[in-house]
């Protein structure tokens, strides 16, 4: 459906609607070996010195996180790493060798996990309106993260929202 405001220019090709739902829950990974792509946008230069994840209930198997180039080239990743620690954050901690330098622009953060029995926190229900809403992209085999991301549009299934984000220094220099 496009909807036009007067305005010589649209913001999408489709529009989704977020109906809510509860707050954050403990979920398993969708697929085996699954990447999530989730868009992120970077306002001012940053340095990228690891990445986190909120764990659910249960810990198993490995995650990979990291960031891609708007068209889907690797610029950093944690590398498959154990998922350690249940209902608490994990944090994926870089060497000062890895640490990388991000301008301002769009990118993705992209995250895969090993198995379906790990968990999670993040958003549970109706996501797959506020996944497609943001743009979200997935891989269905992609742990490791692979040098090239494959993105695949979210189906009318799609992978639940994890909490995960980016540790920075501040401003890189």
């Amino acid at each position: 459906m496009n909807v036009s405001w007067g305005v010589p220019f649209q913001w999408a090709n489709e529009i989704f609607t977020f109906t809510g739902g509860a707050g954050s829950a403990s979920f398993t990974w969708a697929t085996a070996n699954m990447a999530m792509y989730i868009p992120l946008y970077v306002r001012c230069p940053i340095q990228v010195r690891g990445f986190y994840t909120i764990n659910g209930a249960t810990a198993s198997g490995n995650t990979d996180i990291g960031i891609y180039t708007e068209g889907g080239t690797k610029i950093i990743s944690t590398g498959s790493t154990a998922q350690a620690g249940t209902s608490v954050p994990q944090n994926f901690v870089l060497t000062t060798s890895q640490f990388t330098g991000l301008s301002r622009g769009r990118y993705y953060l992209g995250v895969a996990h090993s198995d379906t029995t790990g968990t999670f926190s993040g958003f549970n229900t109706a996501n797959t309106e506020l996944a497609r809403m943001l743009g979200c992209r997935l891989q269905l085999t992609a742990l490791p993260l692979p040098a090239t991301a494959t993105f695949a549009t979210l189906g009318t299934a799609a992978p639940k929202l994890p909490i995960v984000g980016i540790n920075t220094s501040g401003i890189a220099l």
